[in-house]
């Protein structure tokens, strides 16, 4: 039997509330997961604004915009 087989076979004996709660239990450890990577990601970005040399470097309000190509009127 092939492993496709055992868990279509296993799924079929599997009482549906304990099924459900197998899904609950995977649902929040993916989440769980997710949220470590997000995590992550921001320790990342705050390590790297720590790093930046010119971090202390200050850019009025104007000069902000036309750097972004903001037009104001």
């Amino acid at each position: 039997m092939s492993h496709k087989e055992q868990l279509v076979q296993l799924a079929q004996n599997t009482p549906d509330n304990l099924a459900a709660f197998a899904f609950f239990l995977l649902k929040n450890c993916l989440a769980s997961a997710e949220d470590a990577a997000d995590d992550e990601f921001c320790r990342h970005l705050i390590e790297e604004a720590l790093a930046d040399p010119e971090k202390d470097d200050w850019v009025d309000f104007d000069e902000a915009c036309k750097m972004l190509g903001v037009q104001l009127h």
